[in-house]
C-alpha cells in the first residue's frame, strides 16, 4: 500500500491466542528499531490493543500501531509486531 508523508498511517497486528488450561496470561505489542511504543521517546507513535474475538477461550487480539505525521525516514525503520502466550513467542516485521 502507499502511504504520504505528513499523513496518519494506521498497521494492524491480530494474533490468535489459544486457550491454554491454568495459564491465560498473553501479550501482543509493537516495537519500532527495537524499542516498545512505551520506551520510545517519540510521540508520533502509539498503539491500541484490543480483543476482537473471544471463542470458548480461543481469543484473536489486535494491536494498532499509530503514526502520526509520517515521515520518509519512517519507512527505514524497523516495525515488529510480537505475540505472546505460555506456549510460545512470535515476531513479525511489517514490510
Amino acid at each position: 500500500f502507499s502511504v504520504r508523508t505528513d499523513s496518519e498511517v494506521s498497521l494492524v497486528c491480530r494474533g490468535l491466542l489459544p486457550f491454554v488450561l491454568g495459564n491465560s496470561a498473553s501479550s501482543i505489542w509493537w516495537t519500532v528499531d527495537g524499542k516498545t511504543v512505551e520506551q520510545l521517546a517519540n510521540n508520533r507513535f502509539s498503539q491500541k490493543n484490543s480483543v476482537v474475538n473471544n471463542d470458548y477461550g480461543d481469543r484473536t487480539e489486535e494491536s494498532v500501531l499509530l503514526i502520526q505525521d509520517f515521515q520518509a525516514e519512517d519507512l527505514n525503520r524497523e516495525l515488529n509486531c510480537s505475540v505472546r502466550n505460555s506456549l510460545g513467542f512470535m515476531t513479525r516485521r511489517a514490510q
